[in-house]
């Protein structure tokens, strides 16, 4: 079950945000991936395994500092807003439907997901916090989206039929993608 609820806006934009007690409890999990991962690190004896969970101890506690200012939030937290402007993302703003190349279903990490791909695969990361980077340069060599959102977070049939009605009425030319897209192995389906 999708854990992002929709909500409409007045000025006509919709957004997709987490409740707090969502928010807390991503947090929370992340908190505890990131102790249990540091646990494992100085538990191990072999030194590949130590580097191996420190990464992952450090992955998961960046994750859970960045999204810390969230967990004193008193309202939901806004994952991603669709306009006709484009699409607004906290931490990246507003990505013009001119930047965006292509919106369509894809996997990520092994769960449906919708992917966006923009013109410039590091736009989101240009506009972000530093701590944007990495994700972006990760996602561009993996050969995923600049943007993806799983079937976890959100009801991808509601962000799809989102995403398209308000491109549709912006008036440019994103492309969509109705078959499923793996992505780095699949050629583009026109």
């Amino acid at each position: 079950m999708p854990t992002a609820h929709i909500r409409h806006t007045p000025d006509g934009r919709t957004a997709f945000e987490l409740t707090p007690r969502r928010t807390r409890l991503s947090l929370l999990a992340l908190l505890a991936l990131a102790v249990a991962a540091a646990a494992a690190a100085v538990a191990s004896s072999p030194l590949w395994l130590r580097a191996f969970f420190g990464f992952v101890a450090f992955f998961f506690g960046s994750i859970f500092l960045t999204g810390l200012p969230n967990l004193f939030q008193r309202g939901g937290t806004t994952l991603l807003t669709i306009g006709d402007q484009g699409l607004e993302i906290p931490r990246s703003g507003l990505i013009p439907w001119t930047e965006i190349e292509e919106v369509g279903q894809t996997h990520v990490a092994g769960q449906r997901a919708i992917g966006i791909w923009t013109t410039d695969p590091y736009f989101a990361a240009r506009q972000g916090a530093w701590y944007v980077w990495p994700f972006a340069l990760l996602n561009r060599a993996l050969r995923e989206p600049a943007l993806s959102f799983t079937d976890k977070v959100v009801a991808l049939d509601d962000l799809l039929s989102e995403l398209e009605r308000h491109w549709r009425g912006s008036g440019a030319s994103v492309e969509k993608v109705e078959t499923t897209r793996r992505t780095g192995s699949a050629a583009r389906a026109d």
